[in-house]
């Protein structure tokens, strides 16, 4: 085990250290207050940035496969920013308690988690997982098992594919270009919409309490469930609509996969138009 704590040599100039890796590593982030960038390179190598004031201290410790990164100031947390470059497939765990985290271009595993502060992801492999109590999230270009919650602020995702799960209570949630066999997504106080492919033998369900869900998709061979108390149901396929109650259902084509609008206070909407 190599362990590696740095002083910060000059205010605003901060710890900056590379530790060699292995190939498909791991690294660990916790911070307690500050932005966290990542980004990537096609080196077998981590390099750690940080700012911090000179009574901090940025630990980097590496065992085997995996780099452990935390920061403490002389009488406890103390802010620091990170900028950190990696290769991209290693996986990424980031703990964050206050402030923005952003990783780009990553090929790997990533599980994200913030109290306060917006998450912003491009790419991603396997596994992700991003996590906010209060900031919005941005996914683009992630594959695998995907979940994403927040509990206030929006959700965009574009481009993802997998099995998706997302979650938001105080927030819209705007999903574009999906291809998964698997989608659920909620809110509680807001709009839900998302366009993308809708295949065979997915299952589709999307439900807000409190405002509108509309879905574009190209085709639809479906079997589709409409729920709504208050609101309306429009749709731009011909349909013919079995009620049961607040409760509606009709099939599209073979009715192969299965969709599940539901809003109690907000318009449902089935449009026909682009995935993307």
């Amino acid at each position: 085990m190599y362990l590696l704590t740095l002083p910060l040599l000059a205010a605003l100039t901060g710890t900056d250290t590379t530790v060699t890796v292995g190939a498909n590593g791991k690294l660990e982030l916790r911070n307690h207050e500050g932005p966290v960038t990542v980004t990537v390179w096609n080196r077998q190598a981590v390099r750690v940035r940080a700012q911090h004031d000179d009574e901090s201290r940025v630990s980097v410790e590496v065992s085997g496969g995996m780099v452990r990164i935390s920061g403490r100031g002389r009488y406890g947390p103390e802010p620091i920013a990170y900028e950190l470059t990696v290769p991209a497939d290693m996986a990424l765990e980031i703990y964050s308690q206050e402030g923005e985290v952003r990783v780009t271009g990553s090929k790997a595993a990533i599980e994200i988690q913030s109290i306060e502060g917006a998450i912003i992801v491009e790419g991603g492999r396997g596994s992700v997982r991003v996590n906010s109590v209060e900031g919005a999230l941005q996914v683009r270009g992630a594959s695998g098992r995907l979940s994403l919650a927040t509990v206030d602020g929006d959700i965009s995702g574009s481009d993802l594919e997998g099995d998706l799960e997302v979650t938001a209570v105080d927030g819209d949630v705007l999903l574009q270009g999906i291809r998964a066999a698997n989608v659920e997504a909620s809110t509680v106080d807001g709009d839900i919409i998302m366009s993308g492919e809708i295949r065979g033998d997915g299952r589709y369900r999307l439900s807000s309490h409190d405002g509108d869900v509309t879905l574009t998709v190209p085709s639809l061979d479906a079997t589709v469930s409409i729920s709504t108390f208050e609101g309306e149901f429009t749709s731009d396929f011909p349909v013919t609509v079995n009620t049961a109650g607040r409760k509606m259902t009709f099939t599209l084509g073979k009715g192969s996969a299965r969709v599940e609008l539901e809003s109690f206070d907000g318009e449902v909407a089935l449009r026909k138009g682009p995935g993307r």
